[in-house]
């Protein structure tokens, strides 16, 4: 089976349409790159783990730094929310939204 990768909601539809151009293509990028190889194939810069079931695809463009966090179910990777990073930490109310998400994917 090969991976696949969808978002929750329109709602992250929207977040995702949200961020700049050159930030949003290379996520799509990134997003495309997990269903040629595979997950397993991504490591950091591009993924990384932030505790329990959450992670987070990082997509750096001219215009800034953008964040979807996911989560797997199987071979699917299900983003559960996008932002644009302002500060050096993910911010807690980012992390509490995507973990209150998180529990809607199936």
């Amino acid at each position: 089976m090969a991976w696949t990768v969808e978002t929750l909601s329109e709602a992250v539809d929207d977040e995702i349409a949200t961020l700049p151009p050159k930030v949003q293509a290379k996520l799509l990028w990134i997003m495309g790159q997990i269903e040629a190889r595979g997950l397993p194939a991504l490591r950091p810069p591009h993924i990384d783990h932030l505790g329990g079931g959450l992670y987070e695809l990082r997509a750096k463009g001219q215009e800034g730094v953008g964040r979807a966090l996911f989560v797997t179910r199987g071979e699917r990777v299900v983003i559960v929310h996008a932002f644009q990073k302002k500060t050096q930490k993910t911010p807690a109310r980012n992390l509490r939204l995507a973990e209150q998400r998180a529990k809607e994917a199936t």
